[in-house]
This record gives structure tokens, sequence and C-alpha cells, in this order.
């Protein structure tokens, strides 16, 4: 049998002792299954998070990420792949408390019913709004797209963050982000491109202020400092 050697599991309580020695039996006839280790009540109790109040502007940042140009939905997306934990640690603490099946997404159900106990009133459009932020058609939002409409502007606006962001799409490092540049990053090596090319030139006309057919610096900060479209 497996062997709690000291000090390294001095810290561990007996319950989740008791936990491990029953998942490590070497019979499967009477090793538990993964749904009774799910519903035991040491996991079940460690494992359901704290309710954790949504901020006042919950529903307003839902509401204006729908609101914003593509690229910026895009961008923020993807700098919510790149952040630290410390930078949103009360956002991953308020993904699980919202996440009531921890199955790693949020359903329209979930996300209403947390707006309700909040005693805040839930949007008409939320299923419209949600559909918005749910960049890969789920049905249902994932991690990082609740981070990417969650992310506070004063996070995303310090100047290291932006440029960090500016640098994932610029490829070449030139300072500039080309329409065969944001083609790359978002269809990647998809053989069926998500991102055809008229929408991509779209993207990138919505931000290109001077018109040289590509975003700079100063055009990707200027977008992520805006205002959601009315």
């Amino acid at each position: 049998s497996f062997e709690f050697r000291s000090p390294e599991w001095d810290p561990i309580s007996q319950g989740a002792k008791n936990l491990i020695t029953q998942m490590l039996t070497f019979d499967p006839s009477i090793r538990p299954t993964a749904e009774t280790v799910l519903m035991s009540p040491w996991l079940k109790f460690k494992g359901t998070p704290k309710s954790t109040p949504l901020s006042k502007d919950f529903v307003t940042r839902l509401s204006g990420f729908r609101a914003f140009s593509k690229l910026k939905k895009v961008a923020l997306t993807a700098l919510a792949q790149q952040l630290p934990d410390e930078k949103i640690e009360s956002l991953q603490k308020t993904f699980r408390a919202l996440d009531q099946n921890g199955d790693g997404m949020l359903s329209v159900e979930e996300i209403r019913e947390a707006i309700v106990q909040q005693g805040l009133k839930p949007p008409k459009a939320l299923e419209d709004i949600l559909q918005a932020i749910d960049c890969n058609g789920s049905g249902s939002l994932d991690y990082t797209e609740f981070l990417a409409a969650m992310l506070d502007q004063k996070v995303y606006m310090q100047r290291d963050v932006c440029w960090a962001a500016f640098r994932i799409f610029d490829l070449d490092g030139d300072g500039k982000i080309t329409r065969e540049e944001l083609g790359k990053v978002l269809n990647g090596d998809s053989v069926q491109e998500l991102f055809g090319t008229r929408k991509i030139e779209k993207m990138i006309e919505e931000v290109d202020k001077d018109g040289d057919g590509a975003v700079d610096f100063e055009e990707f900060c200027a977008m992520m400092s805006s205002k959601a479209e009315p």
C-alpha cells in the first residue's frame, strides 16, 4: 500500500489521505469510480468554491464587450491567455464561483442565476450578449472568453501589457500588424479558414487611422483605450 511519508505528507488532512488511498486501490473491481470519487464528502467540501460577489459593473462589462471592435475582442481574448495569475486572481475566483457544475464553461443559466442572486437585474438580451462573447461558438463561455470580457481596462491599458498584446500579432516585429500577420494568428495552420480575407481586412480598416493598410502600436493602443461603440 502507498505510504504517506513524513514530512512531505504531514500537512495533508486525514480525509485527503483516505481518498487518495481509495483511488490507488489496485483491484479495479473495488476501486471507486470517478463518479464516486467526485461525490466524496471531502472533495465536495474542499472543491466547492466560496460564493464570490459579482462586481457592480459585471453586467456592464459583459454588455460593453459585445460593442467592441472585432480586433479589440480578438486582442483581449489573446491577452487573456498571457496574463499572469496575480493580475486576474479575482476573476479566477469569480469564474469558479459561477461555474456551478464545474465543467469549465459558463452557461446562460449559470450567469443569469448568479446575477439574480446578487440582486442585480439580468439584461433582456443576455443570451445575445453572451453569444457575442462566445468567440468559438460553443454556446457557453469558456475561461478565456470570460476573462477577455471581464478584464479591467486599467489592467490591459498598462503600456507593457498593451505591448505584450500587440506583439502577439506583430509576427515579424516591425512595429505593424498586417493583414497577413493577423490572418496567420487567427487562422493558424487550419486548412479551413475561420476568418476570411474580407473579414480580416475589415478588422484592420476599423483601427487603421492613417490608412496605410496596417495597424501600428499607437493605433493599437488607441483601439484598446476606446470605449465601446454604440
